[in-house]
């Protein structure tokens, strides 16, 4: 790291405070609700899985009274009522009942697989890919992307948080009818990412398999990455690749991760330790990504999860004093959302379920939670256990994961949700004339933002989100720097000027022993984050933070507007600052 041995007197900066929401679980829905949105008297007669999206919005598939699939949730919020279910004249078809995977999206789109009897001419037992109230891929029907190809079937759908539907289908000829094996599709025009026949990535010499592509399979927001498992036509034992758009993933030992390979000692691989299988996985936007799997060690040592290339947490390895135990694939899986966070269920010794995020304990076998969600928890209901697999999910504010509470002595199936542990901040060096005043050219900016630059009249602004952990895999924290014009510095300080200091077109406050943490260029609205761009290390990393520190950071940005010729804002400088914000760094 490069430090700025800037050093000026401590004083406190006027602050605005912002605090976290209390870690409750809470019960959102329960088997033997009456959920709005259906028939009178109908009630949940069982819960099989969730999916978060990033605006707060969940979605819930049940079962009901009335023997109707269906989802539950909100696009946005927690207040949820019936969604979609299962129907009869759709589109041409009659739905008869939903597969168990399925995706939302932001916008509360959902992607899901109904079994479906088509009317006219009628035909039955059709499996098929729907989103909302379209049919997108029909067992039978011809695949738009390959001629004189045939869906044999269309299953498992996703969907990013963004709106992008991705799908498994079976490919059949038209003319013979052969098998011809998998593919993998995504967005409506049923692109096809790779399938059955084609070339295993480099260095394999081989070709994909007849099960090509793996149930589980995930996009970033935007669709710019995937991360899926592929089957080659390599001998059993080695068939089995992790890919990321398409190449080979490797650790951080450099070592890929293919069936029979081994793990690198710098990933946390023990002597001898191949990589083995694979369960669940995800992929941001940031390119970080994370699987579940197991390895060739004896089965009480081989199960771990992986981040970015690491082994973070294994089977036999010690978490919030908790002893893992187990095949964390197991109920109720684990989960990433698109600021990093790692969400995720596991087996302890004694029997105990825990949840965790990020390497934190967040609920356990035997605690008692809020089972009828007024935000208080009551001594008589207590998690008992996490029963689906694949039912966790974690979004831009909440975990949320299928569970078992005994209420009263009596069992009873929900879905609980527990708030995220958002970093607590304090703002300061406000250009906005309310906390300081601009002394450039007295450019205030909008409350709680820097000063005003060329291009945003209202100033930029920074953000911290994600949760502030000094160890890898526990630092998800991301800072944001909002209405910024050209490329911007982010950095980090050990304290505050006694007094703001007049800096370009803004002001800088956070001036004792700088670290630059690294440069991120903005999108065209104005939006950069670090970790971002070229510069991927944790902030924990880049900027030396241990637990227990506070440390103090802005963004330095040019001010793209004023570099043209004959433009002129403010000083003569063409430079600006975001505010600031305050944080303590935890474990």
């Amino acid at each position: 790291m490069s430090r700025i041995p800037v050093v000026l007197g401590l004083a406190a900066v006027a602050f605005a405070s912002s605090s976290a929401s209390a870690q409750v679980a809470s019960a959102l829905v329960r088997v033997g609700d009456a959920p709005s949105g259906t028939g009178a008297g109908v009630t949940i007669t069982a819960i099989i899985g969730v999916v978060a999206n990033e605006v707060g919005g969940l979605c819930v598939r049940v079962t009901l009274s009335n023997t109707n699939h269906a989802f539950w949730g909100a696009a946005t919020g927690t207040a949820g009522t019936i969604l979609r279910e299962e129907q009869l004249a759709i589109a041409g078809y009659d739905q008869t009942a939903f597969e168990n995977n399925f995706g939302f999206d932001n916008a509360g789109s959902i992607a899901y697989s109904p079994t479906c009897t088509q009317i006219a001419p009628p035909v039955t037992g059709l499996d098929c890919v729907w989103l909302d109230a379209t049919p997108l891929a029909v067992e039978g029907q011809a695949i738009p992307t390959l001629p004189g190809k045939k869906y044999r079937f269309a299953s498992n759908p996703f969907m990013t948080s963004g709106g992008q539907i991705f799908w498994r289908s079976g490919i059949n000829d038209i003319a013979t009818n052969a098998d011809e094996g998998i593919g993998l599709f995504f967005g409506t025009g049923a692109t096809v990412i790779y399938k059955t026949g084609d070339a295993a990535p480099a260095p394999l010499t081989s070709v994909l398999g007849s099960n090509a592509v793996d149930t589980d399979t995930r996009f970033s927001a935007l669709g710019t990455y995937y991360i899926s498992q592929m089957t080659t036509t390599d001998p059993g034992t080695a068939d089995g690749h992790m890919v990321i758009n398409g190449a080979l993933v490797t650790d951080v030992g450099g070592n890929v991760l293919s069936e029979g390979s081994p793990i690198s000692a710098a990933a946390g691989g023990g002597v001898g330790e191949n990589y083995q299988f694979w369960g669940q996985l995800g992929i941001n936007e940031a390119g970080d990504w994370f699987l579940t799997g197991d390895s060739s060690l004896a089965s009480t040592a081989d199960a771990f999860l992986m981040k970015n290339g690491v082994i973070l947490y294994r089977e036999g390895g010690v978490v919030s004093g908790l002893t893992l135990t187990g095949n964390l694939p197991n109920s109720p899986g684990a989960a990433m959302n698109e600021a990093g966070d790692v969400a995720f269920g596991w087996d302890t010794v004694g029997s105990i379920t825990g949840i965790f995020l990020n390497g934190q304990l967040m609920l356990k076998e035997g605690d008692p939670v809020d089972f009828d969600n007024d935000g208080i928890v009551e001594a008589t209901s207590i998690f008992k256990g996490a029963p689906t697999l694949g039912s966790m999910a974690v979004g831009d504010a909440d975990m949320f994961f299928s569970a078992t509470v005994t209420v009263a002595g009596s069992d009873v199936n929900c879905v609980l949700r527990i708030p995220l542990p958002g970093v607590v901040t304090t703002s300061f060096c406000e250009g906005d004339a309310i906390g300081t005043t601009c002394l450039g050219c007295g450019n205030n900016g909008a409350v709680g933002n820097g000063c005003a630059n060329f291009t945003f009249a209202g100033g930029a602004h920074l953000a911290a989100s994600g949760v502030a952990g000094a160890s890898v895999g526990t630092d998800t924290l991301v800072l944001t720097a909002s209405d910024i014009p050209g490329p911007g510095l982010f950095f980090q300080s050990d304290g505050l000027a006694a007094n703001p200091i007049t800096f370009g077109d803004g002001m800088l406050c956070a001036a004792v022993n700088i670290v630059r943490l690294g440069v991120v260029f903005p999108s065209g609205a104005g939006v950069a984050s670090y970790p971002g761009g070229l510069t991927p290390n944790p902030i924990h990393v880049a900027g030396g933070a241990t637990v227990g520190q506070t440390k103090h950071y802005q963004c330095w940005y040019r001010d793209a507007g004023e570099t043209s010729p004959g433009v002129s804002f403010c000083t003569p400088s063409t430079f600006n600052l975001t505010q600031g914000v305050s944080l303590t760094w935890g474990p």
